[in-house]
């Protein structure tokens, strides 16, 4: 909600922080579904942290939580997937070590804009 606010204080910002909120929420649907398929328990975590971005959306802008929101969640989870994937199931280990760490840097990013994150 704090960043929320600061959107609203500076109006420059907002676009930054709703798009920021709505790949993070793309970035945690693609964690959601590799876990599903890597019956990794983690997926109701990264579930709660999506909701968490989709509420935080509606509440900096429900007006714009439509094309545009989705259009920013759709690029980033296929981005997020595909990293997901390589640090996966790429042959290479160099390439799968440096997807892994890419896609941890990234979930970590958004991690750190939520509370107790």
């Amino acid at each position: 909600m704090c960043l929320a606010a600061l959107a609203w204080a500076y109006p420059a910002a907002a676009g930054d922080v709703f798009r920021g909120f709505a790949s993070c929420a793309g970035r945690y649907s693609a964690e959601v579904e590799h876990a599903w398929l890597m019956q990794d328990p983690a997926a109701e975590q990264h579930e709660e942290r999506r909701a968490a971005f989709l509420s935080m959306l509606e509440a900096l802008d429900p007006v714009r939580t439509g094309p545009e929101a989705l259009n920013h969640r759709v690029a980033a989870k296929a981005a997020h997937a595909g990293l997901l994937g390589q640090a996966a199931f790429a042959p290479d280990p160099v390439h799968r070590t440096v997807a892994r760490r890419l896609a941890q840097s990234h979930q970590a990013a958004c991690a750190g804009l939520l509370l107790g994150g």
